[in-house]
């Protein structure tokens, strides 16, 4: 956060240019470390990013060259390529949570990362908003399973479409499905907010006019 945007003191880990930071996460390092340990003592064949070049990255993910190279540039999580499926996939996200380490499933990639998550992340800066504004709603919108921690602690938990024009099979309560893939959906679901936020508001408005 800005250092400035919150006008109270808060425990932060520490300070990156005029940011304040709150690591949740494991070091990539260390990440790396046991991932590598998993993968010899098991036999396991899977890549990271860390494993790959730039533009080994830039063919599995469609990304160009330089935003595969920053693609690569971690901090507190490794993407990582499966080369295996079924009770072989099972058996190393078994060994990978046996060593301290969570992942999420995003489509094609597991990302593999500490004790961390959105949803703690999204708590910790709630708190923070209360503290300065008092009650607030929250929104939170995604479109895969490494959405859910976050969608599960939000008020307005928002679902948009998957490349593939699906939805995610997730079940919250009060969960809206818009459609509209990526940046497309985010944008009809925060339009159709304020929307209904406006016509409440007329609502509230019009029955003040009339004593109701």
């Amino acid at each position: 956060m800005p250092q400035s945007y919150f006008p109270f003191p808060f425990d932060y880990h520490k300070k990156v240019g005029n940011l304040l930071a709150i690591e949740l996460g494991s070091p990539y390092k260390e990440i790396r470390r046991l991932l590598n340990e998993v993968r010899a003592k098991g036999g396991f064949h899977f890549r990271g990013f860390g494993d790959m070049s730039a533009g080994e990255v830039a063919q599995l993910t469609g990304l160009g060259i330089e935003l595969a190279r920053l693609a690569k540039q971690r901090e507190y999580s490794e993407t990582v390529k499966f080369a295996v499926s079924g009770g072989e996939l099972d058996k190393a996200l078994e060994k990978i949570r046996g060593v301290g380490l969570n992942w999420t499933h995003g489509g094609r990639f597991y990302e593999i990362m500490g004790a961390n998550d959105k949803g703690k992340a999204v708590n910790i800066l709630v708190d923070l908003y209360r503290q300065m504004w008092g009650e607030i709603e929250t929104i939170g919108l995604g479109d895969s399973l490494n959405d859910l921690p976050m969608l599960s602690v939000v008020d307005l938990p928002v679902l948009v479409q998957k490349r593939d024009g699906n939805w995610e099979k997730i079940d919250l309560p009060r969960l809206r499905r818009v459609q509209g893939v990526g940046p497309e959906g985010w944008s009809r679901a925060i339009g159709e907010l304020i929307e209904s936020c406006l016509i409440q508001e007329q609502s509230l408005s019009s029955r003040g006019k009339h004593g109701t």
